[in-house]
């Protein structure tokens, strides 16, 4: 998840689940998120195709996800594989008919 770095805006901060995907493909957490693909992240207040930040996340298991972040003064370029984080529910059977 990127958050804001405070309630008036700024960098999008990594705040990372460890052994979630995001971990998996090298985030850490207060990682700033450059870039989402070809997007440019940091206008993200100001370009309407960045928001929300749900819909690059709510892609398909086994989508790739490629990600620019900065670490300490290093650019960093990652690609998160989203996983299903949480398996949708199994609807129980109908008992049969019989």
């Amino acid at each position: 998840m990127f958050t804001p770095r405070d309630v008036h805006g700024g960098d999008l901060i990594a705040r990372v689940v460890r052994g979630g995907p995001a971990y998996e493909a090298g985030v850490r957490d207060g990682d700033i998120l450059l870039q989402i693909g070809d997007l440019g992240a940091t206008k993200w207040q100001t370009d309407p195709r960045i928001l929300p930040l749900s819909r690059f996340w709510s892609q398909p298991a086994g989508t790739e996800v490629s990600l620019s972040c900065l670490r300490q003064g290093t650019n960093l370029n990652l690609t998160v594989e989203l996983k299903e984080v949480f398996p949708r529910a199994v609807s129980p059977r109908k008992p049969s008919s019989n």
